[in-house]
């Protein structure tokens, strides 16, 4: 008897702290929907040297725009992955957006949340239709970013254009 009331009380426990993480989650889904992120328009040719200032937990969107029905495409470059570095911002959700009209601009979207105050970089690759990850001869674009007052650089970075 005493087990079985243990248990019941251990299911009780459990039902209640689950119905309590999925208000948690609804309450923070509700929190990113009503604050809009900025958004860096980078249009669909590198734009290498642009600075974008950010605070820490902050988003901002970085729009970046490919011809519509050539394949091709822009993809985040994990800094951590090509370096030894800890990056300042982190990509949190990544979008693509067609447009209405055939042969219109494809928007990509990318999401970077500051993750630590320092300077760095966020890069991002313009891959042709069938590359398999080899670069596209338009090479990458790199954002420069502020996270927070501090003027340390996190990352060591080339801002140039690989071609």
């Amino acid at each position: 008897d005493g087990l079985d009331a243990l248990k019941a009380e251990n299911d009780r426990l459990r039902s209640e702290v689950a119905e309590a993480l999925r208000v948690q989650n609804q309450l923070l889904q509700l929190e990113l929907l009503n604050v809009e992120p900025e958004v860096v328009d980078l249009g669909g040719s590198p734009h290498n040297g642009t600075t974008i200032s950010m605070a820490v937990d902050d988003v901002v969107k970085v729009h970046l725009r490919a011809s519509g029905g050539t394949g091709y495409s822009w993809r985040y470059l994990d800094p951590s992955a090509v370096t030894n570095c800890i990056p300042v911002v982190t990509m949190v959700h990544e979008e693509t957006y067609a447009g209405s009209v055939i042969g219109s601009p494809v928007v990509f979207e990318f999401q970077l949340k500051g993750q630590m105050e320092g300077t760095g970089f966020a890069r991002f690759e313009l891959q042709s239709p069938g590359s398999d990850g080899k670069l596209a001869s338009q090479g990458v674009t790199a954002l420069q970013v502020q996270v927070g007052d501090a003027k340390t650089q996190a990352c060591d970075g080339d801002i140039s254009v690989v071609a």
